[in-house]
């Protein structure tokens, strides 16, 4: 498994509304832990989010993979309040007990 496989899990999960599934592919070390610890906590701000934002897909750009730690470039696309718009994502993950988790994103729109 790919560090970009966790992505395109994440995408997939958004998409059919799996949002325990996604908290689980961050590290326990990721921003987004300290602003969601449970996966409930999530998936309440998830649903409300879900409702004005359409996950479209995301193409992955560029992986760059050395030991434990994986740099991935992707460009996300997504519907929101009816306008399509895309983010340049690069997000950085750690393979954690045998599962690459993301650590960290930073995303610009494009």
């Amino acid at each position: 498994m790919k560090a970009s496989d966790t992505l395109l899990k994440r995408a997939e999960c958004y998409a059919n509304g799996d949002f325990a599934a996604i908290h689980e592919l961050y590290s326990v070390n990721s921003e987004f832990h300290q602003f969601f610890p449970d996966a409930d906590s999530y998936a309440t701000h998830a649903k409300e989010h879900r409702k004005r934002l359409l996950s479209q897909g995301i193409t992955v750009l560029e992986e760059k993979s050395r030991g434990s730690v994986a740099q991935v470039q992707s460009l996300e696309s997504f519907v929101e309040d009816g306008k399509a718009i895309q983010y340049n994502t690069k997000s950085t993950l750690r393979l954690e007990d045998g599962q690459w988790r993301i650590v960290s994103e930073a995303r610009e729109a494009v």
